[in-house]
């Protein structure tokens, strides 16, 4: 059919064109076309959305490398900027509880404290220490327990 090549039988060729390709495009471009796909799926017939992206996925995920840490960075920050208020403190708050439990993640933490600290307008600081002072009226209670796996 024409001159246009189909790669699905050839899963590294697909896979290597698309990292290319992903690599040249800005996270706004990414973003948008994350966005462009969803509407596609949700377009599609339950079935034949599956059927599409279970090829997709195969194609995609066979033999893929691990990620190196400036990636990982890169794909946290292109889902943060989708992601509601919501899913942002559900992910950050399991981030601290699973950061708690071993002392070496103690400078880890404190880098993170600092980066939300910094986030603050002077004034939120001072309205937050003295909120947080001892023997000052307020809410200083945590997040709500997280609720037990079924």
């Amino acid at each position: 059919m024409g001159a246009r090549r189909d790669h699905a039988d050839q899963p590294e060729l697909w896979r290597a064109r698309m990292t290319d390709e992903l690599q040249k495009r800005s996270v706004v471009d990414r973003l948008r076309a994350v966005r462009h796909l969803s509407a596609a799926i949700a377009a599609c017939e339950p079935e034949d959305a599956a059927v599409l992206m279970t090829a997709a996925l195969d194609g995609m995920l066979q033999g893929s490398p691990v990620p190196s840490l400036f990636e990982l960075e890169d794909q946290a920050h292109l889902w943060a900027t989708s992601a509601s208020p919501a899913e942002l403190e559900a992910y950050l708050s399991a981030c601290i509880e699973r950061l708690t439990m071993a002392a070496s993640h103690v400078p880890l933490r404190k880098r993170m404290f600092m980066l939300l600290w910094q986030s603050f307008t002077p004034k939120d600081r001072e309205a937050f220490i003295t909120c947080h002072s001892a023997g000052a009226e307020g809410d200083r209670s945590p997040r709500p327990a997280r609720r037990a796996s079924p």
